[in-house]
């Protein structure tokens, strides 16, 4: 009976953890699963902290599994998940991090190392997985192309969504535009996907960022979308089965901190591993490849890469360090050779004034002869006077 309603009990806190996601206003540190009991303290207390993650989403199911598994693990009295802003900051004492890989890419100095990211039928390879959809309404005749989207208002789920924001913004870059002003506002719908959509046909904005396969699923469900129309929807193969604007990018992924030991996370990669598929093929397993997302930040310049928005003089080193040598090297050749050409032109001075000097003395000598002898030295003296004038 007491492990019936311990049962019970988590799964109850299962699911107000993931109506906590969809909530419009997102507070740090709210709990998502507590601790049964007192913890054993001969074991380690591990807390999970969990990124707002959009909905809704059809990989969700598999969270309440992976709360439960990581219990198993370190016990029910010893395990807490919290969820969090997502921000680096606030990743504080936390052993584990669920998040997106924008959450992941965001933590470069936190010491975070991958350890399992999600796959499912819908997308195999857990490298090319998320990405993102420009929307707007069918109405609007007036916006059809890229240049069309241009100073129009944007609504997204969030500053620092990975699908509901970031990735669209670095299609827009991969394009040659600013992402930085390209839309003449932006609102956000604190991670409600669907509140995208409403905000379009609220007339609150012109186009709309939203992850992908959002149409698809919302029209499984009965809802209409007749409405609603895709923008630079691209081809990136068959790996992807729903409309899309953006390249795939890696699905979420649990990452541990240097406060979780190596033995601990394996033991969390052996547990995730084994887990038995849920419906649609939802599986924790392995990605290999983030580097297509850490260049989508760095050229617009967010995430990991936020710091080069910012001038200083290290960054100007870093960017322009060999136009800085070239110039230093410069500088000093020029004073090189200021210094060079002062010391010979002193050297050459003082020369030509020795020169003077002895010819002075060689004249002086010879008036002195020729008055010895008793020749007039008045010719000698206008000589003198003469030189003495173009000196």
């Amino acid at each position: 009976m007491k492990t019936f309603l311990r049962t019970l009990t988590l799964l109850c806190l299962c699911v107000l953890s993931l109506s906590a996601l969809s909530e419009e206003s997102v507070s740090p540190s709210e709990v998502l699963v507590k601790p049964f009991g007192r913890p054993d303290p001969n074991s380690p207390f591990i807390t999970m902290l969990v990124s707002p993650l959009a909905r809704p989403n059809g990989q969700e199911d598999i969270i309440p599994q992976t709360f439960r598994a990581l219990q198993e693990v370190f016990g029910p009295n010893n395990f807490r998940a919290v969820l969090f802003s997502g921000n680096p900051e606030d990743i504080k004492d936390a052993d584990l991090v669920l998040g997106s890989t924008g959450t992941y890419l965001r933590m470069p100095n936190k010491g975070l190392r991958d350890l399992a990211t999600v796959a499912s039928d819908l997308h195999p390879d857990p490298n090319k997985a998320e990405d993102s959809l420009f929307v707007t309404l069918k109405s609007r005749n007036d916006i059809n192309t890229l240049e069309d989207m241009k100073g129009k208002r944007l609504a997204a789920t969030g500053p620092n969504g990975f699908a509901g924001h970031d990735l669209a913004l670095g299609e827009l870059a991969q394009r040659g535009q600013d992402p930085d002003h390209f839309f003449s506002s932006e609102i956000y719908t604190h991670y409600d996907m669907p509140a995208v959509l409403t905000k379009l046909r609220n007339n609150q904005a012109d186009i709309g960022i939203i992850r992908n396969c959002l149409l698809e699923n919302l029209k499984k469900q009965g809802d209409n979308v007749d409405d609603i129309k895709p923008l630079l929807v691209k081809d990136v193969g068959e790996s992807e089965r729903c409309l899309t604007s953006t390249d795939l990018y890696p699905n979420w992924t649990i990452a541990a901190t240097p406060r979780l030991s190596p033995e601990l996370s394996r033991r969390v990669v052996l547990k995730l591993f084994s887990l038995p598929s849920n419906p649609g093929g939802l599986h924790w397993t392995v990605a290999s490849d983030y580097s297509g997302a850490d260049a989508m930040y760095k050229q617009i310049r967010r995430g990991p890469y936020a710091y080069l928005r910012e001038w200083n003089l290290k960054r100007f080193w870093d960017m322009y360090w060999p136009w800085c040598l070239l110039g230093l090297v410069l500088l000093a050749t020029g004073i090189a050779h200021n210094i060079r050409t002062g010391y010979l032109v002193e050297k050459r001075t003082r020369q030509l004034r020795e020169s003077f000097q002895n010819q002075r003395r060689l004249e002086e000598k010879a008036r002195r002869a020729q008055e010895k002898n008793g020749l007039p030295a008045k010719d000698w003296c206008c000589r003198s006077n003469v030189f003495d004038r173009r000196s």
